[in-house]
């Protein structure tokens, strides 16, 4: 399944997720006014709060009960063209 289809599924699909994942999903947006080297050092902070979550992918053994992989997507990108 491609990260466009996965986006546009979960509304439809959502319903038959339990309350504790209907609650604990992402979907929304937000428009930021940065410099770059600030856009940087966002991406850098969003890297390392992430990263402990990403190594469970390679070690099983660090997964917690009742988790399930979790599609994350970033994109930061001007808005308007210079």
């Amino acid at each position: 399944m491609s990260y466009f289809d996965a986006l546009v599924g979960w509304p439809r699909r959502a319903g038959q997720e339990s309350e504790e994942w209907q609650r604990a999903a992402l979907y929304g947006d937000r428009i930021l006014h940065v410099t770059p080297d600030e856009l940087v050092g966002l991406r850098q902070a969003i890297d390392e709060l992430i990263e402990p979550y990403g190594r469970r992918l390679t070690n099983p053994d660090e997964r917690p009960p009742g988790g399930r992989d979790v599609t994350l997507v970033q994109f930061a990108f001007p808005s308007d063209p210079p």
